[in-house]
């Protein structure tokens, strides 16, 4: 495996797109219940914070 700039770069911004699309998914989902709206607010705290840290290192 290359780990060239370039393939690094390109690594990063496949993973922030793939985090995006799962904070997308997982939003479009209505909760039932406060708890479950709990867990989705952290799961998706947890992917944006992804995020910024794969961003961080561009």
């Amino acid at each position: 495996m290359s780990s060239t700039l370039l393939e690094v770069t390109r690594s990063a911004h496949e993973e922030v797109e793939r985090l995006e699309r799962l904070v997308v998914k997982d939003l479009q989902k209505e909760p039932a219940t406060a708890r479950e709206r709990l867990f989705q607010n952290h799961r998706v705290r947890h992917m944006i914070d992804s995020i910024f840290s794969t961003t961080e290192k561009l």
